[in-house]
């Protein structure tokens, strides 16, 4: 079973999604910005990084970037509440630094297990 790591600078969404995730079986750890993501990712065991992309300071894809260049084993699948007219640009953005998955807010929970589920090879994602 993976390690998740939630990154939300929204508290209440970040804590809805480990709700949801820790009810359905999985380990999940919650980071409230970039920074603190990075530093729970240097003790090591996580797998699987969900994060937000609009954050303050350092934002989803900065957060990628240096997850890819540091960690490159780990999944990171996306999570945006900007309009659908920008997801696709998000999209596009965060596939360069290896972003496969961008789930829209309020989060479809059948489409985050499913990208849970995915296997760490498996082709590229539209926006869903």
């Amino acid at each position: 079973m993976p390690r998740i790591l939630v990154v939300d600078d929204d508290k209440l969404h970040g804590e809805y999604l480990a709700t949801l995730l820790t009810r359905a079986g999985e380990e999940v750890e919650l980071a409230t910005s970039a920074r603190q993501a990075l530093s729970r990712l240097a003790l090591g065991g996580v797998d699987v990084v969900i994060t937000d992309l609009l954050m303050p300071e350092v934002d989803g894809i900065e957060l990628l970037r240096e997850i890819r260049h540091r960690y490159p084993s780990i999944r990171v699948i996306g999570v945006t509440g900007c309009q659908p007219s920008l997801r696709r640009l998000a999209k596009t953005l965060m596939s360069h630094f290896g972003l496969r998955t961008l789930l829209p807010k309020p989060i479809d929970t059948n489409a985050l297990h499913l990208a849970l589920k995915e296997p760490a090879h498996a082709g590229s994602e539209g926006v869903l």
